[in-house]
């Protein structure tokens, strides 16, 4: 009986343990892809911005040459 309660007090504690094992590396799963999705998005973000600051540039550029034909 005492190697049976012995046996049972093992696998209780290997089952325990593998838990705690996978919850782990689920939670540091999740946070990394949160990590990768906000540096994606900053990324995007980023990208949008330089783009809409070379519309804007182009389109004082296509103004001031518009001006100067129109004066010259």
């Amino acid at each position: 009986s005492g190697v049976i309660v012995l046996v049972v007090i093992v696998l209780v504690v290997i089952v325990l343990v593998v838990i705690v094992l996978v919850v782990i590396v689920v939670v540091v799963i999740v946070l990394v892809v949160i990590v990768l999705v906000v540096i994606v998005l900053v990324v995007i973000v980023e990208l949008m911005v330089v783009v809409i600051v070379l519309v804007v540039i182009v389109e004082l550029m296509v103004v001031v040459i518009v001006l100067m034909v129109v004066i010259v």
